[in-house]
């Protein structure tokens, strides 16, 4: 598959997790262990078999999109039946199944609550914007949840829209800043093969740096392994950093091949 095809791929089998180009762009470049190596050919490829038949040929587009509904049916019926199992056998045996303590669960409970008053102490205006915060994330969360249901075994109808290449700018696809955290080792904007990458791939990545410097992720404090969010900062400004050294790196690249990238807005 080229980069829109594999774009298509993922915001149409995958669109509650991957709403939109740039969400994908971040699985396809930033995630760790997403499931894509880089081949041959300089494309990235899915290696789980959902795009490919048991004798390793590739599926089409439409067949592998319909394969990983076909699969996921499939497991939601198995997990129904499961649960359905389950649910008789902890009612009937409840000695089998071990349950944690009361004085287990005060001990995880006290210490959040111990972190979320210190918190409140250390910055009390910091913490109220950030829990109502919390609270619009969480009213969005149910609203995508509910949307992403109606797409569970379909492809979304307005797929060509969420696909389609938008220039890079703050704000754009509502301001996605989900980037996953990259470290130098694995990320595949800096992993892949200078000899090899397809052309449009390679505009795939300056693409995602562009997005990432655009709309970097912003550091959340986390309760109560990070409570002042100093490693959230840490790890959102590396992300940045390697950014910014994918994009001089492939720009670079760009211009050793005469700037001759295909246009993502006509592919």
């Amino acid at each position: 598959m080229n980069l829109q095809d594999t774009i298509h791929f993922g915001c149409a089998a995958y669109s509650s997790i991957h709403p939109h180009r740039a969400a994908e762009l971040n699985h396809l470049f930033c995630t760790n262990g997403n499931g894509y190596e880089w081949d041959s050919n300089g494309q990235l490829v899915e290696t789980c078999g959902e795009t490919t038949f048991k004798n390793g040929k590739r599926r089409s587009l439409k067949s592998a999109i319909n394969n990983v509904f076909r699969r996921r049916k499939r497991d939601n019926d198995f997990r129904k039946k499961w649960e359905a199992k389950d649910k008789r056998d902890r009612k009937r045996h409840p000695e089998k199944y071990q349950t944690i303590s009361d004085s287990k669960l005060d001990e995880i409970l006290n210490s959040a609550l111990k972190a979320m008053k210190e918190a409140k102490e250390r910055d009390p205006k910091a913490f109220e914007e950030r829990q109502e915060q919390l609270k619009l994330e969480i009213a969005e969360s149910r609203r995508q949840w509910k949307e992403s249901k109606r797409w569970e075994y379909k492809v979304p109808t307005n797929i060509k829209e969420r696909t389609e290449y938008r220039t890079p700018q703050p704000g754009e696809w509502n301001g996605y800043n989900h980037w996953y955290p990259m470290s130098e080792g694995y990320c595949k904007m800096l992993t892949y093969d200078p000899a090899t990458i397809a052309d449009d791939f390679l505009a795939g990545i300056i693409e995602t740096c562009q997005l990432i410097i655009a709309n970097p992720p912003k550091p959340k404090p986390s309760f109560p392994h990070d409570p002042d969010g100093k490693y959230a900062e840490k790890t959102c400004a590396q992300t940045v950093a390697l950014a910014q050294k994918a994009l001089a790196q492939a720009e670079a690249l760009k211009q050793s091949r005469c700037g001759n990238l295909p246009n993502l807005e006509t592919v």
